[in-house]
């Protein structure tokens, strides 16, 4: 159809932000399984979304993350690389877990009068958040 060229010039770009949401989400699976939570957060749990934040930083923080991880934070085993995750990257990934939680929980105080088509605004707890997360994943 006439979405061919379209679409092949987007294809590393697609892939690339592919890549991320992926990691995003392998991050949050292995979060999530360690803290014996099912993959799928419901609202009702967003009550907490700060706490799950700050916990979800802890967690991330405390371990060596290989670069392509998978859902257990383990590298591929065709990977030749001993190249870990840096913060910033890390910072990235829980940003996006913010925007699913978004996504869950629309009419959450602690984002509800964010502005939907600005892909900077987060919520002011993570903004208060970052750069102590960033100090302790160093």
């Amino acid at each position: 159809g006439g979405t061919a060229p379209r679409d092949q010039r987007n294809l590393g770009e697609a892939i690339s932000t592919l890549r991320n949401d992926q990691s995003a989400f392998n991050l949050w699976v292995a979060y999530r399984k360690s803290r014996d939570r099912p993959r799928l957060i419901n609202p009702e749990e967003l009550v907490e979304a700060e706490e799950i934040v700050i916990d979800l930083c802890r967690f991330a923080a405390s371990r060596v993350i290989p670069i392509n991880f998978d859902e257990d934070l383990q590298r591929p085993p065709n990977s030749t690389t001993n190249r870990l995750v840096t913060s910033r990257t890390l910072e990235k990934y829980i940003g996006k877990i913010i925007k699913y939680f978004r996504a869950v929980s629309p009419d959450h105080p602690d984002w509800k009068d964010l502005d939907p088509n600005d892909k900077k605004a987060v919520p002011e707890f993570w903004k208060n958040l970052k750069p102590g997360f960033r100090k302790e994943v160093q």
